[in-house]
């Protein structure tokens, strides 16, 4: 008896999912759905249906659901509805939301099995097998839905670096609705292989009896090849098991090449079906774990910096704080004291200038008897003189025409005056 969740379990595939996992004796299977309308066709299915939005209620309820589940199917996606937002939203973010309800899980901690899509991966990064028709077919998907494929690239990408739980990513082609056919081509392929959503369904089914596929990415594309078969060819060709121990060759070719390249050099998710050997795809599992190792000291080594420059830089501020209070401080203190000083000025000033207002008052009325004295006594004095310059005035002119008498005298003896 197993117990599922099927995250998007009103997707085309989900449902034929949860009819293939209902069907078993024992299994019990919820499909969680975001629209409560479609609650009846989820129980058709044989699945428990449950409402709840990986876009809106949080991951301690997602995790609430997993407590006590063997398999967490990631089948949700925006559909192209709502834009390149909602895409991100839902493909994207609702992808790690449900990640980190998996960690989140208490004990035993369900595995993952990640629908995604093929071709998603570092565009700067062309699979080996593709042929020229291959890279084509990818620019053109690529333009008409590269918000859709980044946000799975990116999930993806944040997936491989996760080591609470087991997890595998399956990779279809492109889907249609025709019957299945049982048949496939598990690993590389290409991507003009168009597969049946039946045949997805199936695989996702086979994938849950397959716990030695953890760590795998797998690329699924219509083809020629039982399922079934296929997947165990794929499955046991990468590990290389013995007791789900990869092998020691590819190992040890995986930590030769990374002494001789940059480990950015290497796709953090690239996946067997991108590589050429029989070992490829533990080669990319081994590059998968190394990759996220060194990406989670680097992660941790950055929050550390940050960490001690938060801290130099609160200690700088709280320092420079207690500068600037002090600053203030005195600059208040010394107003306080120019406003004491000035008040208190003030009001000696004021009491001065009316002490010396009342002295005016009484100057003006002592003095004001003496000034009308002096005023007529100048008076007097004004008048006399005026006198006495008109006395001296006559008696210059007197003078004057005497002069001028004795003048004409001298100068005709005979002039008789008048």
């Amino acid at each position: 008896m197993s117990k599922f969740a099927i995250v998007g379990g009103h997707g085309n595939v989900s449902m034929r999912l949860a009819r293939l996992l209902a069907a078993k004796q024992g299994n019990k299977v919820i499909s969680i759905i975001r629209n409560a309308d479609h609650a009846e066709e989820i129980a058709n299915t044989g699945a428990e249906p449950l409402v709840l939005s990986i876009e809106s209620d949080s991951k301690n309820k997602f995790a609430n659901v997993f407590e006590g589940k063997n398999i967490v199917y990631f089948s949700a996606g925006a559909g192209g509805k709502g834009g390149p937002e909602r895409t991100r939203k839902v493909d994207y973010e609702g992808a790690l939301k449900v990640f980190d309800a998996l960690e989140l899980v208490k004990g035993d901690k369900p595995r993952l099995i990640m629908v995604s899509a093929i071709d998603v991966r570092d565009r700067n990064i062309v699979p080996a097998h593709y042929t020229e028709e291959d890279k084509v077919s990818s620019k053109t998907v690529y333009e008409k839905i590269g918000s859709y494929m980044q946000a799975k690239y990116e999930a993806d990408k944040n997936l491989v670096q996760r080591t609470a739980f087991q997890w595998t990513i399956l990779r279809p082609s492109g889907l249609t609705n025709d019957p299945g056919s049982g048949k496939a081509t598990v690993g590389k392929g290409h991507l003009q292989h168009e597969i049946s959503r039946d045949d997805v369904a199936l695989t996702l089914a086979l994938l849950a009896e397959r716990p030695d596929a953890a760590g795998l990415g797998i690329d699924l594309v219509g083809g020629d090849e039982n399922i079934e078969d296929g997947l165990d060819t794929f499955i046991k060709k990468v590990t290389r098991r013995s007791g789900n121990t990869i092998g020691r060759n590819a190992r040890n070719r995986i930590m030769k090449k990374s002494n001789s390249m940059a480990m950015d050099d290497i796709d953090p998710i690239m996946h067997p079906s991108q590589s050429g050997s029989s070992d490829d795809g533990v080669m990319a599992t081994i590059a998968q774990q190394m990759q996220a190792s060194m990406e989670k000291k680097k992660r941790e080594k950055e929050i550390k910096f940050l960490q001690a420059t938060q801290a130099e830089l609160s200690k700088t501020l709280s320092e420079r704080a207690h500068e600037f209070s002090d600053g203030v401080a005195g600059i208040d203190k010394s107003f306080t004291n120019f406003q004491d000083a000035y008040a208190a000025n003030e009001d000696h000033i004021r009491k001065l200038w009316d002490a010396i207002l009342q002295e005016q008052l009484k100057l003006q009325v002592s003095i004001a008897p003496i000034c009308r004295v002096a005023f007529v006594a100048t008076t007097a004095d004004r008048e006399k003189k005026r006198e006495q310059e008109h006395i001296r005035a006559l008696a210059h002119g007197r003078k004057a025409c005497e002069e001028f008498q004795r003048l004409i005298d001298s100068l005709d003896p005979n002039y008789e005056r008048a």
